[in-house]
């Protein structure tokens, strides 16, 4: 076990377990026993440290540990203090109170704020439809003096587990190792108009987002044997519904002008866990009709790490 963390005890720290490569990481809780000191400024001691394999609860929380929240303005907070979300202002107020200002998050009634920075020299309040957790926001939250950034969270009072018994089984059995490092999401496309691969047609992925919709997440272009993807590590990788949109038009347009019965294929896809490592699409195509096959299969994945890796 290690931990890490700044010294300071103004900062969170945190703790890294071991976990057997057999067990998907929604296969267990870890359950722990903390001790601190009066105040948020005290120390910490955890007491017990157990993982609990199985079925134990009926459903789970949110993962991960996250700073403590505050209460204000009619919501609830994680303070980020002289921080910032870069490039994601949407909507600018002046002349706000601190308090105002996260008051305004909670009852914005064009989007649904998930966060705000309070510029307190200037008495600016900035909104945001976005927190650093979307898969669109590139940056985590960044330094800056003057800046305080608050991260809108559920009622963190409302317990999302339910209370039944512990239920503990064994960490290992002699079942493969069924867990993956990357997820990869992979398409071939062949133009049986002319009997070989859709080179450069152009592949869209898109992850349906709860709160925006389809949010496009990668873009590429197919390889001369006709494959275009990515490659998602399994940190990164957001369960839900996930779409592949390849713009057959465009391309059929690039070949002497064909003019495409359909403007784009679409692949609609769910990932629910991590034990499948490969979402594979074969596409057999021309101008009038297309046909796509699905694939999971594991021995392709040394092709796909090879395509990737150039």
């Amino acid at each position: 076990m290690s931990i890490s963390g700044p010294q300071e005890n103004s900062e969170w720290r945190y703790a890294e377990i071991d976990i057997p490569v057999q067990v998907a990481k929604r296969d267990f809780d870890i359950i722990f026993e903390v001790t601190r000191g009066k105040s948020w400024k005290g120390d910490v001691a955890i007491d017990d440290l157990m993982l609990v394999f199985g079925e134990g609860y009926t459903s789970y929380g949110e993962e991960g540990t996250r700073k403590p929240y505050i209460e204000s303005g009619g919501g609830f907070w994680i303070h980020f203090p002289k921080s910032y979300l870069p490039g994601n202002n949407d909507v600018k107020l002046f002349n706000m109170t601190r308090l105002e200002c996260l008051q305004a998050c909670v009852q914005y009634a064009e989007f649904y704020c998930k966060s705000a920075d309070y510029v307190e020299e200037t008495s600016e309040c900035m909104l945001s439809n976005s927190n650093h957790n979307d898969p669109d926001a590139p940056f985590a939250p960044q330094y800056h003096p003057l800046i305080d950034y608050y991260e809108r969270i559920d009622d963190p009072t409302i317990s999302t587990i339910a209370p039944t018994t512990i239920v503990n089984t064994p960490a290992f059995d002699d079942g493969p190792d069924m867990t993956f490092q990357k997820i990869t999401i992979l398409a071939t496309v062949t133009d049986t108009s002319i009997g070989r691969p859709a080179h450069n047609m152009t592949m869209s992925i898109y992850y349906n987002h709860q709160m925006s919709g389809w949010t496009p997440i990668h873009t590429s272009l197919t390889d001369r044997m006709g494959k275009a993807g990515m490659m998602l590590d399994r940190d990164a990788v957001r369960y839900g519904a996930y779409k592949a949109q390849l713009h057959s038009a465009s391309y059929f347009a690039k070949l002497g002008g064909k003019k495409s019965g359909f403007p784009f294929i679409e692949i609609t896809w769910e990932i629910s866990s991590d034990l499948q490592p490969l979402f594979y699409f074969p596409v057999l195509m021309n101008h009038y009709s297309y046909t796509v096959y699905t694939s999971d299969m594991v021995d392709l994945m040394d092709e796909a790490q090879t395509m990737f890796s150039l």
